[in-house]
């Protein structure tokens, strides 16, 4: 008697497509996508289910992120020199736990 293929994840079934070499990966794309093994695969729209990639450029871009070229643009000099971070970081747990205390 056969037994019953196992049931996988969402999450563990990306796992194991991440594993595979990138040639076997287009070639699953492909056949998921419906597609023939001969067709250029560029030619195909792909399924929003297999493009689980993020291409940072264009997510930025959508969200109106300003491109930056340099590290000083991205330095922030917000925090005040005479204040100390170890009280800082323990005012910030005291909020915490105050909060938690509300739910």
């Amino acid at each position: 008697m056969a037994s019953e293929p196992k049931k996988l994840s969402l999450e563990q079934l990306l796992r194991l497509v991440d594993q595979l070499p990138a040639a076997e990966q287009e070639a699953l794309r492909r056949k998921l996508n419906g597609t023939a093994e001969n067709q250029v695969s560029s030619v195909a729209e792909p399924h929003p289910f297999l493009d689980w990639r993020i291409d940072l450029d264009s997510l930025a871009a959508q969200q109106g992120v300003p491109e930056s070229t340099s590290v000083k643009d991205l330095k922030a000099d917000f925090w005040p020199a005479d204040e100390d971070m170890d009280e800082f970081v323990t005012t910030l747990r005291q909020w915490r736990q105050e909060n938690d205390g509300r739910k």
